[in-house]
């Protein structure tokens, strides 16, 4: 029973994660359009993406714990990749609300930072469909993605890691991006 929380969590958060994926993406491909269209998928990709990312700390918390044994956290490799790849999938769509509540609909007409935000919401993307599969795994479950891991020859009962030099990329590349927007708002 202690696991349904986390169970019920983890399967609204990838729901709303991938409608706030698809609703980013279908913005994207609207380039430079700006009518009501544009701007649903503007509004819907900001607002998913921000209730994603509360429920997903609440689904992290309630993992960490009401779902997992302290031992099973220190000592199992699968729930510590699963902790990594939430801590990326947090850090990726936080940023990316962040940058959009910051710059707002704007965003989309600055080449440089529709690139970025399209960078972040794939990795978040990315490790929204990790940690689900995990998760599944977890479970003794298995996953959709399974047969995609295995061609690919991803083990994920090994240690996941990144390397500091990627870490150090990331928070340059925010720091720099959030003073350059920092500068247009107040000389814009």
């Amino acid at each position: 029973m202690q696991g349904l929380l986390h169970t019920v969590l983890s399967g609204a958060n990838v729901g709303i994660l991938v409608l706030a994926a698809a609703a980013f993406a279908l913005r994207f491909v609207m380039g430079q359009r700006d009518d009501e269209w544009a701007r649903g998928a503007d509004r819907l990709a900001f607002i998913a993406a921000s209730i994603g990312v509360i429920l997903a700390v609440f689904t992290a918390l309630s993992g960490i714990f009401g779902t997992w044994p302290r031992e099973a956290i220190r000592e199992t490799l699968l729930i510590q990749n699963k902790i990594l790849a939430s801590s990326a999938l947090l850090g990726a769509w936080g940023m990316f609300v962040l940058l959009r509540w910051r710059v707002g609909p704007s965003l989309w007409h600055n080449t440089t930072l529709k690139l970025w935000s399209a960078f972040l919401v794939f990795v978040g993307f990315v490790n929204t469909a990790l940690v689900g599969s995990m998760g599944g795994s977890a479970a003794l479950k298995g996953s959709l993605l399974d047969p995609v891991f295995w061609s690919l020859n991803i083990n994920r009962f090994t240690s996941l890691s990144w390397g500091p030099a990627a870490s150090l990329v990331v928070v340059v590349v925010v720091l720099g991006l959030a003073l350059f927007t920092g500068r247009r708002r107040v000389s814009g």
